[in-house]
């Protein structure tokens, strides 16, 4: 018999720009191409378990 767990939990993602962080330096390859964008993606993923 198969036995299933509700598992309470969530999820969410974000995207923000650094440069409203103060986060100003870049990295430039050989080619000109800047190496760290300025949107970054945050994302988070909780579940929760219940001790017994």
């Amino acid at each position: 018999m198969l036995c299933r767990q509700t598992k309470p939990g969530f999820e969410d993602s974000r995207t923000i720009n650094r440069k409203d962080f103060n986060l100003n330096w870049n990295a430039v390859t050989e080619t000109g191409n800047v190496v760290v964008s300025d949107k970054v993606r945050l994302g988070v993923d909780f579940r929760f378990k219940q001790e017994k």
